[in-house]
């Protein structure tokens, strides 16, 4: 793709958010494909001229690309498909995204910039202009995403700071998170005082164990009993502290229950889930599979861009916590072979046999 296509995003630093928002509330078609607008409630992202019901202003957020919406957690809405308006990207960028993503450790702008075989302020500008940050922001964000990971799974600061990629702490207590504005001594200190509500639901695939914030869900666990599935959550998050489930989450539960039951119903549910940049691009190509299909690792990888990274795809699916309602049951090897699933291969295999049922 020619460079000069890639300007063609340059017009969305132009736009206010208030005019942003008086292209939603017009449902401005010709809007499409310069931003998205993401709904906090609802965790889901649409483009500008969703039919949707609209949300309320205080509750909507702006993106200039779908990534950036599906790196602060948020998912493609079913019924506007965002992802198919977006204007072409610059093979560079995509390239440098992934680079970045792959890295154990920081790369310069320079050596990103020699590996896409453009100068750095040449890479520096089209990326800028593709996703409104520059390469270091990018990095920095997926830094910090590993690192708050390994902080809320309770490893040290010396051990996250190692598993993140950080050469020092400068490069961690430097700029604070963009998403919660905490350092991360504050970050682990959270970890430990995390409230999450719970319940624990029958289904015909076992027990149903829910775990949330007020924002969304943060696990969905199968097991054989109620006291196993509890169990799988405590493992999960072992230094959270458990609360009965609120209003909220049992109506959520209700719609988990309903999307086991009936696996063709479309079923929406707010995730407030946590992952790399990667994992949460593979958790959104698995919830765009429909139920009666299956995709391979290779097909997956294919669709979110990294066509080598079917291995990866095949982790990222692996680490999935939410069981069923994102449906890495429906990713298998290219034999069509039934493989590892984390709540058993039994349970795999009786979803995708209810799922081909008309």
């Amino acid at each position: 793709m020619p460079i000069s296509d890639a300007r063609t995003s340059s017009h969305i630093s132009t736009l206010s958010d208030d005019k942003r928002w008086q292209a939603v509330l017009a449902r401005e078609a010709s809007c499409d494909g310069q931003f998205v607008f993401a709904v906090r409630t609802t965790g889901i992202y649409c483009r500008p001229s969703c039919s949707s019901r609209l949300a309320r202003r205080e509750n909507v957020r702006f993106f200039a690309t779908p990534l950036l919406a599906e790196r602060a957690g948020f998912r493609a809405c079913k019924k506007c498909h965002p992802r198919s308006a977006v204007r072409p990207i610059h093979p560079a960028v995509v390239a440098t995204c992934q680079r970045i993503e792959h890295s154990s450790t920081p790369l310069t702008l320079d050596e990103l910039a020699a590996e896409v075989g453009l100068t750095g302020p040449h890479l520096q500008r089209i990326f800028r202009r593709t996703l409104g940050v520059s390469p270091k922001q990018y990095a920095l964000a997926e830094r910090q995403q590993r690192l708050h990971q390994q902080l809320e799974a309770g490893a040290s600061i010396l051990d996250a700071m190692h598993a993140s990629g950080a050469r020092s702490t400068s490069q961690i207590y430097g700029p604070k998170s963009a998403r919660s504005g905490l350092s991360p001594a504050e970050r682990r200190r959270q970890a430990a005082t995390t409230t999450l509500a719970t319940i624990v639901a029958p289904t015909w695939l076992g027990s149903l164990a829910i775990a949330a914030t007020e924002r969304g869900i943060v696990a969905m666990e199968l097991a054989d009993s109620a006291a196993a599935a509890e169990q799988l959550l405590r493992k999960r998050f072992p230094r959270a502290a458990f609360v009965p489930a609120s209003e909220q989450l049992t109506r959520w539960a209700l719609l988990a229950v309903a999307s086991i039951e009936r696996p063709t119903q479309s079923v929406e549910l707010p995730l407030d889930v946590q992952g790399t940049a990667f994992q949460r691009r593979v958790w959104q190509e698995l919830q765009n599979i429909p139920a009666g299909a299956t995709r391979t690792y290779q097909q997956i990888a294919r669709a979110i861009g990294q066509p080598t990274a079917a291995r990866a795809v095949g982790t990222a699916c692996g680490k999935n916590p939410i069981a069923v309602a994102v449906p890495c049951h429906r990713a298998v090897t290219q034999s069509g072979r039934i493989t590892g699933y984390r709540w058993g291969k039994d349970r795999k295999a009786k979803l995708l046999e209810r799922e081909s049922q008309p």
